[in-house]
């Protein structure tokens, strides 16, 4: 709807103001013997609307006052401006001032374009002049429309790679761009070297697609989650689901999670003077309790397994629990190996899978997981275990995508609400689970568990789930062959990336005319701030790095059994190396106070008979030790090896199984006798 008036801003839609009618048939009258009539274009009726631009200033009432004895008056303002009674519209164009009637401003000015059909009105004598409102064009926008979308282009994309720019970063390219493209700019751009805020606020308001977001990513991660772990991890997963045929229902992810017993309030109101606000909390130092929880691609869960910092372990940690919880202890409060045996034992109790039945479980590589005696028990159950990629929990576990983080806000508002029920004391351990109770269910939905797996390309199947757009920061990362990296982009156009070079200092030789010219409207703003170059990278040395894999695979199981006995082996010998090493200094530096060369030759005998059963060049039976016990067995190249272990010492060996048949066969016996079992046959009735 706009104004009835010829002429009027608030017809071609550059202001919006009040509008109001004539309420009864003598204000109808009233209005028309004004001469309102000869200035519309159609004919004037008791339905033409005439805005608050044509009224007096005291015409419009936007406050109601309201007088309360004893005291003094009291102002309510309106939502919707009303119009005094008997007001009458008394100002029209042609003017170059409109009253308007709103509280801290009375003019508005406005410049008015007349064209040739109104120059000739004018010189005929007629008096009404149609005025033509020309607008300034967008606030504050100092670049055009394609130079404002090179510019969004830029910032999306290094922000895919995860060097996204500030907003004051953003500024100072802008101001840099405008002067080495000769535009006009404000006095306070060039006194500062960078944009105006104002400038930012509005481009932004243009541009809403650019969010103002914080959320870090660590170089592991950045690198890990590259397409060739994903292709890995979802094959597997076809693999297993087309020869299983694993329904949705038994398909279940578990992971862990820390509950700390200082929380981070939410936010409350206050009054605004109030520069430093509180909210009560239970202590200063805070102590973890673990939580392992477990969810199915259909949305069904399981109670938590909890893991206290205590010595020994109570019932009543888990009495105020959700039901059916079970809990371990451990001295700092985490998850390892003998305690995720445990889970497992809960995991069937509560899942009851078998062989006829089998289920998927999802968990990360976490060494805890990776218990050979927790593996035997599942692939007895019939679990088949999966692991996600390292370091790529954060995109492909459901638990991590949908349930934790309203887990931690429902954690959160519970903590504040217990420690408002029970003023004066302190949130311990013991009430964790009485807040898990309460926290838990809200948290662990259907919908919730759903879109996790859902939007992980899980549950249902899709390994086209991640667009190449997410792989960018690998890209960028993993690259190792030359210095000059290459990126995909959203368009498949190929960017070379070039040395960094700081946001503050710009390019001297930079054609602008031929950038104008690019079909390419990301690289207007790369010859002013390029991508950032990274170095090739080098990865760090990791004894026990574990990729995607299903563990209870047989090979797999072997491989692993093989890497964990084979990790301790080597960081002993190096401790050991490092031993002697310190050993033979010392003995060098007390050479020189020993006056007599038999002296040192005994010493240095005696030392050497002290350590020659500890060197790690000598290994198996050639120690002349006495074997103590078989530890396990592996496969080197299809020859049994066994896992021997030394009397009187901590020495561990792999020796030939023909060896250790020789030498100590009641050793074997007993070695397969303890891992003998029998199966008794079912008597029919």
């Amino acid at each position: 709807m706009s104004c009835w008036i010829r002429g009027c801003p608030t017809k071609s839609g550059l202001t919006k103001k009040s509008l109001f009618t004539p309420y009864s048939d003598e204000m109808f009258n009233k209005w028309k013997d004004s001469g309102i009539a000869k200035k519309g274009i159609n004919k004037f009726t008791k339905k033409s609307r005439v805005c608050e631009l044509h009224f007096q200033k005291d015409d419009v009432i936007r406050v109601d006052t309201f007088k309360i004895e004893g005291s003094e008056d009291f102002l309510v303002p309106r939502k919707v401006p009303k119009l005094r009674k008997g007001a009458i519209p008394s100002i029209f164009p042609p003017v170059r001032h409109y009253h308007i009637n709103s509280i801290g401003e009375q003019i508005n000015y406005y410049r008015i374009n007349v064209n040739k059909q109104n120059q000739k009105k004018q010189q005929t004598g007629e008096t009404s002049v149609v005025a033509q409102l020309t607008s300034y064009g967008k606030n504050h926008q100092i670049f055009n429309n394609t130079e404002e979308i090179a510019l969004v282009e830029y910032i999306k994309r290094i922000a895919d790679i995860y060097y996204g720019i500030t907003p004051k970063e953003v500024r100072k390219l802008a101001y840099q761009f405008a002067i080495k493209n000769g535009s006009k700019v404000r006095n306070s751009w060039n006194e500062n070297k960078i944009a105006g805020e104002d400038w930012f606020r509005n481009f932004r308001k243009r541009n809403n697609s650019l969010p103002i977001r914080l959320k870090t990513t660590s170089l592991c991660k950045a690198i890990s989650f590259n397409k060739h772990n994903v292709n890995l991890f979802f094959t597997n997963l076809k693999t297993i689901c087309n020869c299983l045929k694993v329904k949705p229902s038994n398909i279940w992810n578990m992971d862990e999670i820390g509950i700390s017993t200082v929380h981070t309030p939410d936010r409350v109101i206050a009054r605004r003077e109030m520069k430093q606000l509180g909210k009560i909390i239970s202590t200063e130092t805070e102590t973890l309790v673990t939580m392992a929880v477990a969810v199915s691609a259909i949305g069904n869960t399981i109670p938590p397994f909890f893991i206290f910092p205590r010595a020994h372990y109570k019932d009543h940690f888990i009495q105020e629990g959700p039901l059916g919880s079970a809990g371990d202890v451990d001295p700092l409060g985490w998850m390892k190996e003998e305690h995720f045996i445990k889970y497992c034992q809960h995991f069937v109790h509560h899942v009851r899978p078998s062989k006829e039945k089998p289920v998927l479980l999802l968990l990360d590589n976490h060494e805890s997981h990776l218990s050979i005696e927790a593996l035997d028990y599942l692939k007895e159950n019939g679990i088949i275990v999966l692991s996600f990629p390292y370091h790529c929990s954060h995109k492909l576990q459901p638990l991590d995508r949908s349930v934790y983080e309203p887990l931690k806000n429902h954690i959160n508002t519970a903590c504040d609400n217990w420690l408002a029920s029970n003023p004066g004391k302190s949130l311990s351990i013991y009430d964790i689970s009485e807040i898990i109770k309460t926290a838990l269910p809200l948290a662990t939905t259907s919908t919730n568990i759903q879109a996790g797996f859902r939007v992980s390309g899980i549950s249902p199947l899709n390994e086209n789930i991640f667009p190449d757009i997410e792989f960018l920061g690998s890209n960028i990362l993993i690259n190792r062959e030359d210095t000059s990296i290459v990126i995909k982009a959203e368009n498949d156009e190929l960017l070379s990336v070039q040395e960094n070079v700081d946001l503050s200092a710009a390019q001297e030789n930079v054609d602008f005319l031929s950038l104008k010219k690019n079909n390419s409207p990301s690289s207007i703003y790369q010859d002013i701030s390029h991508l950032p170059k990274v170095e090739p990278y080098q990865e760090k040395k990791r004894t026990c790095k574990r990729t995607n894999a299903i563990y209870t695979d047989s090979l797999e199981k072997d491989a692993l059994m093989e890497q964990k006995l084979d990790c301790p082996r080597k960081s002993r010998i190096s401790k050991e190396e490092t031993e002697i090493e310190q050993k033979s200094k010392t003995i060098r530096k007390n050479k020189n106070k020993i006056n007599s060369d038999k002296d040192v030759k005994v010493k240095e005998d005696s030392y050497a008979d002290e350590t020659m059963k500890d060197d790690s060049r000598v290994q198996g039976f050639k120690r002349e030790l006495e074997a103590d016990k078989i530890l396990g067995s592996a496969d080197d190249n299809g020859k049994l090896m066994y896992l021997m272990q030394w009397k009187g010492t901590d020495a561990v060996d792999m020796v030939s199984a023909s060896e250790a048949n020789a030498k100590c066969p009641q050793i074997v016996i007993r070695f397969y006798e303890e891992r003998i079992t029998w199966k008794r046959a079912k008597v029919k009735p």
